[in-house]
């Protein structure tokens, strides 16, 4: 398992944390690292296409409202999401970004890794530019944002955003 590495990525809606691991994609890739992006709403969004036969918009209130409770109501019955975590962790060498909200999700991830030996970082991006929706994951998601091990302040320019990525990369990821 020394071969992986899991990080959280976590902000609000718009913070830039998207922008932020496309940048650490791209620099993984130039420097020949398999890397990887997931998450934890994935399954949710195909279902919600499934049903209203549209793509989900990511900023209608109405579609992240559903998700959210869509997606406590699956795990607390069929605990969906871990199962995905460890299933796609147990074939996936490499760097692996997960956008999860909910704390008790990063709780159950980082005590997996730790007892399976894999690295494991929390990241919380920042920005003026963040928008407030009013479901579940989206309210409580900036509740411990002081416990995270790196706050990527995302207030300038994309070039400085690409360059907080690679200096991410160069200190924690190799």
């Amino acid at each position: 398992m020394e071969n992986k590495i899991v990080v959280i990525v976590n902000g609000r809606p718009r913070s830039g944390k998207d922008t932020f691991c496309n940048y650490i994609v791209k620099y993984c890739e130039k420097n020949e690292k398999n890397c990887d992006v997931w998450s934890t709403i994935d399954f949710e969004k195909e279902i919600l296409e499934d049903i209203v036969n549209r793509p989900y918009d990511v900023n209608s209130e109405k579609d992240r409202a559903f998700l959210s409770e869509f997606k406590q109501l699956i795990n607390r019955y069929y605990d969906i999401t871990f199962r995905d975590f460890t299933n796609l962790i147990e074939f996936y060498d490499g760097i692996f970004l997960i956008h999860t909200r909910e704390w008790n999700e990063i709780t159950r991830f980082k005590e997996y890794c730790n007892n399976n030996k894999i690295k494991f970082i929390t990241v919380f991006v920042t920005s003026p530019n963040e928008v407030e929706y009013n479901n579940w994951s989206d309210t409580f998601c900036i509740d411990r944002k002081n416990t995270y091990d790196i706050i990527i302040n995302n207030n300038s320019t994309l070039e400085d955003l690409e360059e907080d990525a690679k200096q991410f990369c160069k200190s924690r990821l190799f």
